[in-house]
């Protein structure tokens, strides 16, 4: 069985990352499919947009498929559904499927909100309704993601990456030893990219 890593070394060796300007912020993104088929855009949180490459593997046949590397200028959900928005204009994709997972879902409901005629559907994964106890509660604390900034910054990386890599797996249930070994190599290629770091926590 492949790892992780190896795995997105194959995928991006076919699907290169693409770049185009929005409002002047370079923003990069996998196109895979044919561009006339039914479009399907995957949304995603903690910049984990590798999560989506077998998907965007699997159904590039038939669908045309969206993966987006999110830039650190979108820091807010507004200014990431108007990205989001503006790209999919300026890459002509119309009325897709909205594939969300985790922070992702909650980011495609709120592009559905807003973009109502511009969605032919949602898929949501793992994640949570925007009007939930949840949600409400969040907004209480907003204030203590400055710290937690501070304190990642201050920290070696090389100790936080294996608390953050061992916090993640602690909630892996009933996997077989390969989905495992799948699961640990995945955290272990997306946290050893140079870019992690500074482009979830150091914003």
């Amino acid at each position: 069985m492949m790892t992780f890593g190896e795995e997105l070394k194959i995928f991006s060796s076919k699907y290169p990352y693409q770049e185009v300007q929005i409002d002047g912020v370079p923003i990069r993104y996998v196109l895979a499919g044919r561009k006339e088929a039914p479009a399907v855009v995957f949304l995603n949180g903690l910049d984990m947009q590798e999560m989506w490459i077998r998907y965007v593997d699997a159904l590039q046949e038939k669908y045309c498929a969206l993966m987006i590397e999110y830039p650190l200028v979108w820091d807010t959900n507004q200014k990431m559904m108007d990205g989001v928005h503006a790209l999919m204009n300026k890459l002509g994709i119309v009325k897709p499927v909205l594939i969300g997972g985790g922070d992702g879902g909650c980011l495609a409901q709120l592009y559905a909100h807003k973009y109502p005629d511009n969605v032919s559907g949602m898929v949501l994964i793992t994640t949570i309704t925007v009007d939930s106890d949840y949600v409400r509660n969040i907004k209480k604390v907003a204030w203590i993601t400055s710290l937690l900034k501070l304190k990642v910054r201050l920290s070696k990386w090389d100790k936080m990456e294996k608390k953050l890599i061992a916090l993640t797996t602690s909630y892996f249930r009933n996997e077989g030893e390969q989905e495992e070994i799948y699961g640990r190599t995945f955290f272990d290629a997306i946290m050893d990219d140079p870019g992690y770091k500074e482009n979830t926590f150091i914003l």
